[in-house]
């Protein structure tokens, strides 16, 4: 798994998911199950979510078990030895995209 955006790569390829709307889904301290019922609740084909987390200080316990589980994320992306292992500061990551049981991206 990729840990930083690679210049040039593909991560959302336009056929055979054509998203008419994309949603930006925030968190920052929230619990996994929240971010799960919102996104049951935009589950839709026609919907591209992205998921963004505004630091990873405040992660809670259940949103790290969560995110770990839907996007097959490794314990590493979520440490403090994150920062040592990229060289960086500000953590990024991109996570292989998601596909719902409807057929919503993420």
């Amino acid at each position: 798994e990729e840990a930083r955006p690679v210049r040039g790569a593909t991560y959302f390829d336009e056929k055979p998911y054509a998203a008419t709307t994309s949603t930006v889904v925030c968190l920052y301290n929230e619990e996994g199950f929240e971010l799960k019922r919102t996104i049951e609740s935009l589950d839709d084909p026609s919907l591209t979510l992205l998921v963004v987390a505004d630091g990873l200080e405040k992660l809670s316990t259940s949103m790290v078990a969560y995110l770990r589980k839907l996007f097959n994320l490794d314990q590493i992306v979520f440490s403090d030895s994150a920062t040592e292992v990229w060289d960086v500061h500000g953590q990024t990551f991109i996570s292989a995209p998601h596909v719902s049981e409807n057929g919503c991206r993420m």
